[in-house]
């Protein structure tokens, strides 16, 4: 029986080994830079997340009040925080009668309620000033 030969060399199969081990390393490196990238992308998440859940709460997103404040058309473009800043400035200057602080304007209330009540108890009426 005659030994079979082997025709042409192993430069193929040397060729397709070193293709292989590039693509590996290729996608090794690959790997790991997209990895620490993923980590880097999760940490600003999570730290964002933690920020704005301070502020208002994913359920909070989906009560009537804030969908009023985002459907409203005189408040496009602006956000939900200077809305409401506006808002409460306007309702201060409402009960106080001028730009005050929150504290002098919920002070100034009481103080209105106090005469009120003062004038209505002779009579018998009162007025609730849950503040």
């Amino acid at each position: 029986m005659a030994a079979v030969s082997q025709p042409g060399s192993r430069a193929g199969l040397i060729t397709a080994l070193v293709i292989f081990v590039i693509l590996f390393l290729v996608s090794t490196v690959l790997f790991f830079t997209t990895n620490a990238d993923n980590r880097v992308n999760e940490k600003r998440y999570v730290d964002l997340k933690k920020q704005y859940d301070q502020v208002i709460k994913p359920t909070e997103m989906t009560e009537p009040d804030f969908q009023a404040i985002k459907d409203d058309q005189a408040n496009r473009g602006r956000s939900a925080f200077d809305v409401m800043r506006e808002q409460r400035r306007e309702l201060i200057k409402l009960v106080s009668g001028n730009d005050t602080t929150t504290a002098d304007a919920l002070k100034s209330s009481r103080d209105v309620l106090d005469s009120v009540n003062k004038e209505l108890k002779p009579i018998g009426f009162s007025v609730s000033g849950d503040i």
